[in-house]
C-alpha cells in the first residue's frame, strides 16, 4: 500500500438529508473497513453530508479510527440515534407550541378589548412576520445541533483530513466554506478568527430554503484577505453581516475546490452523489401552483447537479485530478458492468480486470433506496441499513475498479457485508420512506426493526 503524502484520497459527500448522510456514512466506514481511513487528507460536504463529515471530525478529536467497530461506536451509532430521534419533530414543535400560544394570547388580548375583525386579522398577519416560523425553525434546529457537536469549535478538530463545510453566501451568490483553521468566501475573503462552532457550520450548510430562513453571520471585526497568487490582499470593507444558507443551492456535490484549488495532483476524488432525484411528473390536469414551482425547483436543482456531473468528468478528461463519482440513483448494476457513461460519474477507463463477484440487491430496491426522502424525518433500520450498504458497496465497487493502488491483493475479494431482510418487508418500508410528511408526522410507527 502507497506510503508517504503521495495518493492521497479528496472525498465530497453531497447533500441530500438524512439519505446523504447515511450514504455518505456507508461509503466512509467501507474506506474505514478497508484500512484507508488515513489516507483521506479533504472532506468537502453539503447539507445532509456535512452531518456525517462533523461527526467524523468529532471523533477523529479522539484519535484515528482503530476498527470498524471503533468507528461504529464514535460515528455510526451516533449519527443512527440522530436519524432516528424524530429530529425533524423535536424541530417543529417548540415552534408550533410556541406560534399557538402567542396566537391563543393575541386571541385573548383581541376578545379582551374587543377589537374590530378587520383590523385583528391584519394586525394577526403583522405579528406571523414578527415572529417568522421559519427563522425559529433555525433557531431549534442550530440548538439540537450544538448539543449532538457538544458546544465544539471548529478549530479544536484535528488539522487531517481537512474539512470543508460549504453554505452558499446570499450577500455574493457564491460558496462560503468553514474550515478547522479559518472560514470565507469569494469576494469576502477568508479570515483565521475562527470561533465558529461545529454546529453552526453544519446548521448553514444545511438550511433548505423555505423551511429554514438563512443564518446572519456578523462578521465584527476579523480581518479578510483575498488570495491572489502568492499574496494575501487585506480586504479593507467586508460586509458587516453574511447570511448563508444550504451549500447545495451553490454546489449540491461538494466538488468546488476539488475543481477550483490547486496542488491536487496526487489526490485522487471521489464524490458521494445523495442528491436529487427527480421521477417523472404525473400531475393532474390542472395542477395548483405550488406543485409547479415545486416541480420547478426540482428541475432546476436537478440541472445544477448534472452540470456539476459533467464538468467533474470533464475536469478528469483534461488530465486534472482523476477521480470518480457514486451516484445512488444509478443502479449497482451498471458500476459492475463497467458501462461507459458520462452520466454515471465513470470518469476513468476501467483498467480491465476481473471484479469479485457482487451479491446485490434486485434493481427494484435499488431504485426504491435512491427514491428516499431528503427530508430529516426519522428513518426506519431497514432505510439506513440499506443506505449505508448502498454507500459501501458503491465505494468498494469504484476502489477495486479504478483505485486498485490502495488495496492489498488479499482485500479484493473482501466484500461490504448485505442487509439481510426479507424482500417484502424492505419494499414496504421503502414504499413508505419514499413519502414526505408536512410540516410533521411519522412515515413508520416504528422505527426499529424486531
Amino acid at each position: 500500500m502507497p506510503s508517504t503524502c503521495e495518493n492521497k484520497l479528496r472525498i465530497a459527500f453531497s447533500g441530500g438529508g438524512f439519505r446523504a448522510t447515511f450514504y455518505s456514512l456507508g461509503a466512509f466506514r467501507r474506506l474505514v473497513e478497508l484500512g484507508l481511513g488515513d489516507k483521506v487528507c479533504r472532506i468537502d460536504s453539503v447539507s445532509g453530508g456535512s452531518i456525517t463529515a462533523g461527526q467524523i471530525m468529532l471523533a477523529l478529536s479522539s484519535g484515528p479510527f482503530k476498527d470498524t467497530a471503533d468507528f461504529d461506536r464514535r460515528v455510526s451509532q451516533p449519527l443512527r440515534s440522530l436519524g432516528q430521534s424524530r429530529f425533524r419533530e423535536r424541530i417543529s414543535f417548540p415552534v408550533f407550541g410556541f406560534v399557538a400560544l402567542a396566537s391563543l394570547a393575541y386571541l385573548w388580548l383581541v376578545s379582551y378589548f374587543k377589537t374590530p375583525l378587520f383590523v385583528s386579522l391584519t394586525a394577526y398577519i403583522l405579528l406571523l412576520f414578527y415572529i417568522r416560523p421559519a427563522k425559529l425553525f433555525g433557531v431549534s434546529c442550530l440548538f439540537m445541533l450544538n448539543a449532538f457537536f457538544k458546544n465544539k469549535l471548529m478549530r479544536s478538530l484535528p488539522a487531517s483530513p481537512e474539512w470543508s463545510a460549504n453554505a452558499t453566501c446570499l450577500n455574493t451568490g457564491k460558496r462560503f466554506r468553514f474550515k478547522q483553521k479559518d472560514f470565507g468566501g469569494d469576494k469576502i475573503g477568508l479570515t483565521q478568527d475562527n470561533d465558529i462552532k461545529i454546529s453552526f457550520a453544519v446548521a448553514c450548510s444545511a438550511a433548505a430554503p423555505p423551511v429554514f430562513t438563512p443564518y446572519r453571520l456578523s462578521l465584527g471585526k476579523r480581518k479578510f484577505f483575498n488570495r491572489r497568487g502568492k499574496e494575501n490582499l487585506f480586504n479593507p470593507h467586508p460586509p458587516a453581516q453574511v447570511f448563508l444558507c444550504d451549500g447545495g443551492i451553490y454546489d449540491n456535490l461538494g466538488s468546488e475546490s476539488i475543481l477550483q484549488e490547486e496542488n491536487t495532483e496526487n489526490q485522487n476524488f471521489i464524490v458521494v452523489d445523495a442528491g436529487q432525484y427527480i421521477p417523472q411528473w404525473f400531475p393532474n390536469l390542472n395542477p395548483h401552483s405550488l406543485e409547479n414551482t415545486s416541480r420547478v425547483i426540482e428541475t432546476a436543482v436537478d440541472q445544477i447537479i448534472l452540470l456539476r456531473r459533467r464538468i467533474l468528468y470533464g475536469a478528469t478528461q483534461a488530465q486534472k485530478p482523476s477521480g470518480t463519482i457514486l451516484i445512488l440513483e444509478e443502479p449497482v448494476k451498471d458500476y459492475l458492468s463497467g458501462k461507459k457513461c458520462e452520466a454515471i460519474g465513470k470518469t476513468q477507463e476501467f483498467p480491465g480486470e476481473k471484479l469479485p463477484a457482487y451479491d446485490i440487491f434486485p434493481e427494484e430496491i435499488d431504485k426504491m433506496i435512491a427514491g428516499l426522502r431528503t427530508d430529516l424525518d426519522s428513518f426506519h433500520d431497514i432505510e439506513i441499513d440499506l443506505l449505508t450498504w448502498a454507500g459501501a458497496v458503491r465505494m468498494d465497487i469504484a476502489l477495486k475498479r479504478y483505485f486498485k493502488e490502495y488495496l492489498r491483493q488479499d482485500q479484493i475479494n473482501d466484500l461490504p457485508v448485505k442487509p439481510s431482510y426479507d424482500q417484502q418487508r424492505m419494499i414496504e418500508i421503502l414504499t413508505r420512506g419514499r413519502r414526505f410528511s408536512v410540516p410533521f408526522g411519522f412515515l413508520h410507527k416504528r422505527i426499529k426493526e424486531k
